[in-house]
């Protein structure tokens, strides 16, 4: 029985070899990355045997269930790096629009104290040269 088997593995090798031939470079990559996936699986569990009794309809649903927790949380981490990113943009944009609040306000307060107070003239009305006036 052994030695019938061998037989089927070397057929079925040399077959894939063919059609392996026949496949382009995409399906090529396909086929690599199962076949590396199933030399994760060997490393870790020993060689497929499907003689050996398991649920297979279980298992799969249960990757499936994997699979989905994997994809939400690519999505919120993504999620979080994109708001952080917004975060820290709305952050210096506030901080931008404060500093030239301040700039407004300290011009707007320049201007009220070179107006004079009791008539609402203009210091300049008075042939006051500004940039010699103290401001502060």
């Amino acid at each position: 029985m052994q030695a019938l088997s061998e037989v089927h593995v070397v057929g079925m090798r040399r077959d894939l070899g063919r059609r392996l031939g026949l496949a382009n470079h995409d399906e090529l990559r396909v086929v690599d990355r199962v076949l590396q996936r199933l030399e994760v699986g060997r490393e870790r569990y020993g060689h497929l045997d499907l003689s050996r009794p398991r649920n297979w309809r279980k298992e799969r649903f249960e990757e499936r269930l994997d699979a989905l927790v994997y994809d939400v949380a690519d999505e919120l981490a993504a999620e979080d790096v994109e708001r952080a990113a917004l975060r820290e943009d709305a952050r210096r944009e506030l901080v931008a629009w404060q500093a030239h609040q301040r700039t407004v306000v300290s011009n707007e307060s320049v201007a009220i104290a070179l107006t004079d107070i009791a008539d609402r003239e203009s210091y300049a009305d008075y042939d006051v040269d500004l940039v010699d006036a103290e401001v502060g």
